[in-house]
């Protein structure tokens, strides 16, 4: 299991968790991944949060190579701001999880969040304003990128917390091709004007991108919200080199 579920820091890229708020009922995420599993849920405990196996995914003695339990995977991703007591899923090393089964819900639970997130920045900060290109824009512009980058499009849901925020699903034959080109095909769907600011210029509110490899199984996976004293965003990918931008 080489799933690994982490956030960028990067200033510089699209998916940066920025503008975080200051909030005594919330507490910053750790990072797990590499951890003995025993650590990672002490530490998570005393930054009060609780901590759970995935399902399907408990420590397996007979499929360990090294004991105790190593951590390869967590969701929520290190960085992101949660109310104390939120339950963080971890992932042994020694677990025999089918890792496509495990990409699903993993994807599943992102976009899950995300939509969230995004009813709960349309709530907070609904004066916000972004330029929406509407669907037809967007469609054209995933139809160069199709042409271009060498993947079909399989969904794209247009949803609207307060403005345009587009779900975009994609598949491609060749994933490393598909991660590397990933900066440029966002750059042209969610373009972002010059400004001083990450949070800022966007085209859109929101923008969810997941690629999927040619069986329909989710390996990488980009989102952002700008709305709200939360504004920013993550990425998730299958593997370590799947990895669409720098992370830490």
């Amino acid at each position: 299991m080489k799933a690994i579920f982490l956030a960028t820091p990067a200033l510089a890229a699209v998916l940066v968790l920025a503008g975080c708020a200051e909030d005594t009922s919330s507490v910053v995420v750790p990072k797990l991944v590499g951890m003995r599993g025993a650590a990672g849920q002490a530490l998570l405990a005393r930054r009060g949060l609780r901590s759970q196996w995935e399902q399907g995914a408990r420590p397996d003695p007979g499929n360990a190579f090294f004991l105790p339990d190593t951590i390869v995977g967590q969701a929520p991703p290190p960085g992101r701001h949660v109310r104390r007591g939120t339950v963080v899923l971890l992932v042994p090393s020694s677990s025999k999880v089918a890792s496509n089964d495990f990409a699903a819900q993993v994807a599943g639970r992102i976009q899950r969040s995300w939509r969230s997130a995004l009813r709960a920045g349309a709530a907070t900060d609904p004066a916000k304003r972004f330029p929406s290109p509407p669907r037809a824009w967007l469609s054209r512009r995933l139809r160069e990128a199709e042409q271009r980058y060498g993947f079909h499009v399989v969904r794209v849901v247009m949803l609207r917390p307060r403005r345009l925020a587009p779900l975009v699903v994609i598949r491609a034959s060749d994933r490393r091709a598909l991660a590397r080109a990933t900066a440029a095909i966002l750059r042209r769907l969610d373009p972002k004007r010059l400004t001083n600011d990450d949070r800022t210029g966007w085209a859109y509110e929101g923008f969810f991108f997941e690629a999927q490899d040619r069986r329909g199984v989710p390996f990488l996976l980009t989102f952002n919200s700008w709305r709200g004293p939360h504004a920013g965003g993550g990425q998730w990918a299958a593997s370590e080199d799947l990895f669409p931008f720098a992370h830490g």
